[in-house]
């Protein structure tokens, strides 16, 4: 009786140890690698709304070259419209979606609607298309990836 008990602890130590050992999954910066929605974060003083949220960024203009395996530069840019109803500073930025992302910060001095432009930094991985939402409550826009 006493030896079966002796390996009934010993399995419940193994399956212990094995059931606490587990992956860590990371969420950040919107990297859901589930649905790979590139949700991103938005912040500041500055109370403001992206035009076409919770919908498509309303007339978002990349521009700039995509391939996968080069290097994004300064001409990588993607310009938004807000709509801002306090002034102050803030911070708008993608998930990182296929190795790049976009972000961008500043001030905003007056109320009303805005442009921005989001600078896109890092080297896309492979091609395709991918959405990118800037920031936590943002519109989406499209990209493809040659």
């Amino acid at each position: 009786m006493l030896l079966k008990l002796k390996y009934l602890f010993s399995a419940l130590a193994i399956a212990c140890l094995f059931a606490s050992c587990g992956k860590e999954t990371s969420y950040e910066n919107g990297g859901n690698p589930n649905n790979n929605n590139g949700g991103g974060t938005s912040g500041g003083t500055a109370a403001f709304t992206l035009s076409g949220a919770p919908g498509n960024c309303t007339s978002a203009a990349l521009n700039g070259g995509y391939t996968a395996g080069v290097a994004l530069n300064d001409a990588n840019t993607v310009t938004i419209s807000v709509d801002v109803n306090t002034a102050g500073t803030y911070t708008i930025s993608t998930g990182i979606i296929d190795g790049i992302s976009f972000d961008v910060s500043g001030t905003f001095t007056t109320t009303g609607p805005h442009n921005v432009t989001l600078l896109g930094t890092g080297t896309p991985t492979s091609s395709g298309t991918f959405t990118f939402t800037p920031g936590t409550n943002g519109c989406s826009f499209s990209l493809m990836v040659n």
